[in-house]
């Protein structure tokens, strides 16, 4: 039997996933303060789907606004013995994860290892990719951000970079990313009266795209690092052939015909790269 879910529902499915892997950026920065981050994140995740199961299941709340996480949990649970036919998964993992998290925003506290931080990731995945499976039934790994992007073409083109994420094609998601984000750009320049300067090489052109990317509220330091780790060809997006295509030297050249872009690339950097690119299309609500 198919499950109905609303659009509203949706989009708050997608910020408890956008949340996990907010989570899981922060870990692999590896600083005390970014496992407190982390934390605080896959917490956040959890207790949103929690919420959203019991928009599902029609769960009220007197103070919908003061309820403690534990009532919460309990509420939620006991809908979810009825529908589901068993009890939440991992809580006795939920809970140790929502009392680092108190510790760490209540007392400042991080008592904890980086390897507690490994194992809340976990835990929060099966916990998470479980109960949108049981209640909505919806694959935590098909959830992408990008349905939260207006255009038709950039989130076709970013779904494909998602997928290819998950599929573990981290050069792939590296390529389509780099794709949307050169299709974003170009919107942008056009938008904003950019695009005179795209006629001028040199000086001038590297200017205004500077101006440009601080104008459109990009952290200049995070878009060197993109940059630095994008592909080395111009990534296209093809509307023809509804493909990525690269543009090298003022010819085009698919990319399984380029021997430039064999370069593999790790899921840090897919990680970071996407991340990027996602962030500023939904920041300029395209």
């Amino acid at each position: 039997m198919s499950v109905i879910v609303d659009d509203a529902t949706k989009r708050r499915l997608v910020y408890v996933k956008k949340l996990y892997l907010h989570g899981q950026e922060h870990i692999s920065y590896q600083t005390e303060f970014d496992r407190l981050i982390a934390i605080h994140h896959f917490d956040n995740a959890v207790e949103l789907l929690l919420k959203c199961i019991a928009t599902q299941f029609d769960v009220t709340f007197d103070r919908p606004l003061h309820v403690s996480f534990y009532d919460l949990w309990e509420r939620v649970n006991e809908k979810y013995q009825r529908n589901i036919g068993s009890e939440l998964p991992k809580e006795a993992e939920m809970f140790q994860l929502h009392d680092l998290r108190c510790d760490v925003q209540h007392l400042g506290l991080s008592s904890f290892s980086s390897e507690v931080v490994t194992r809340s990731d976990v835990y929060v995945s099966d916990f998470v990719t479980q109960v949108m499976r049981d209640v909505f039934g919806i694959d935590f790994k098909e959830l992408f951000i990008s349905s939260l992007v207006k255009d038709t073409t950039l989130r076709k083109i970013l779904a494909t970079a998602e997928k290819a994420f998950e599929e573990e094609d981290y050069t792939k998601c590296v390529r389509y990313a780099d794709a949307a984000f050169n299709e974003a750009l170009s919107m942008q320049r056009e938008r904003f009266g950019f695009s005179i300067f795209s006629v001028i090489e040199g000086t001038v052109e590297v200017l205004a795209d500077i101006v440009l990317i601080l104008a459109l509220g990009i952290d200049y330091i995070e878009y060197a690092k993109y940059k630095k780790t994008s592909p080395p060809t111009y990534a296209k997006w093809n509307k023809e052939e509804e493909r990525v295509s690269c543009v090298r030297l003022f010819v085009e050249v698919f990319a399984e015909q380029d021997t430039l872009l064999n370069k593999l690339y790790s899921r840090e950097t897919a990680f970071f790269n996407l991340g990027f690119v996602l962030n500023c299309i939904l920041r300029w609500h395209l």
